[in-house]
């Protein structure tokens, strides 16, 4: 699945995806989200990426998974996945919207390194 999501690199640096590379990529990574033993950061934090809609196989985004999968990211330890529960917490996609959970889910972020949810944070204070 990685391999599909990554592309291929051109000559010049460019990196090469066809669209249906997306699609294998979302059916490998269904099958292994689902397979209870798999407890896979790239996994988890893929499918909720593809589950907020950026798969053309879902017509419409599907929060609740996407929700479920970073989730399970976020117990490994993951601060990309804090960084999306506080933008579902914030915006209220499958949750209810909930500032002081979002704030936390940022915060938490920030201290296991990843940089971006301070925009996000700094954002909510606005």
């Amino acid at each position: 699945a990685k391999d599909l999501i990554d592309g291929k690199t051109a000559a010049d640096g460019t990196v090469l995806i066809e669209p249906q590379q997306y699609q294998y990529a979302f059916w490998v990574l269904r099958h292994l989200g689902h397979t209870s033993r798999v407890n896979d950061v790239f996994v988890h934090n893929w499918l909720g990426w593809f589950y907020c809609g950026n798969q053309p196989d879902i017509q419409t985004a599907d929060y609740r998974y996407a929700h479920s999968h970073y989730v399970q990211s976020a117990q490994l330890g993951d601060g990309y996945a804090f960084a999306q529960l506080g933008i579902l917490y914030r915006d209220g996609k499958f949750v209810e919207a909930d500032m002081t959970t979002a704030r936390s889910c940022f915060q938490q972020a920030i201290a296991l390194g990843y940089a971006q949810a301070q925009n996000y944070l700094d954002a909510l204070d606005e």
